[in-house]
């Protein structure tokens, strides 16, 4: 099976602290980090939101973990799954009765309960067809309280 990973190449331009400190990006006041011993997390501003870090001298944005900096500006290093092809194509299409075309209820309150079939010694559970698989989705019902 083959994940395909979408990178985002998009550079963006740099970002700057408002006059009063927020993020450009969310407009949000960002964490101000003023001493760390790691140089994986240089001093300044982070933005929790946004993932961005900014100069605790010039509010500039600088590069992190999270915003590679490239020639002119800034690229997400966010890796996101894309939508063509599916993500995993051995996974079943019904989530209710994982492809079996049988669902297991409760006897109790006819509730369902688990995908599959019944095993043969449990008590208390009763065998179904999928509604979802056979008919369709099931129509909305309004439901008094």
């Amino acid at each position: 099976m083959t994940l395909h990973i979408l990178v985002d190449a998009t550079v963006y331009a740099p970002k700057h602290l408002d006059e009063v400190g927020r993020c450009e990006c969310c407009k949000r006041k960002p964490l101000v980090y003023k001493r760390t011993r790691d140089p994986r997390y240089p001093r300044g501003h982070f933005c929790s939101r946004c993932d961005r870090a900014y100069s605790l001298e010039t509010g500039t944005q600088i590069g992190n973990w999270a915003w590679r900096a490239v020639d002119g500006g800034f690229q997400s290093t966010a890796k996101r799954p894309t939508s063509n092809p599916p993500l995993m194509p051995d996974a079943p299409q019904c989530h209710y009765c994982n492809d079996t075309g049988m669902v297991a209820c409760r006897s109790r309150d006819g509730q369902y309960a688990f995908a599959g079939p019944v095993p043969d010694d449990a008590k208390g559970y009763f065998d179904a067809d999928c509604w979802y698989c056979d008919s369709g989705r099931p129509p909305v019902q309004a439901h008094r309280n």
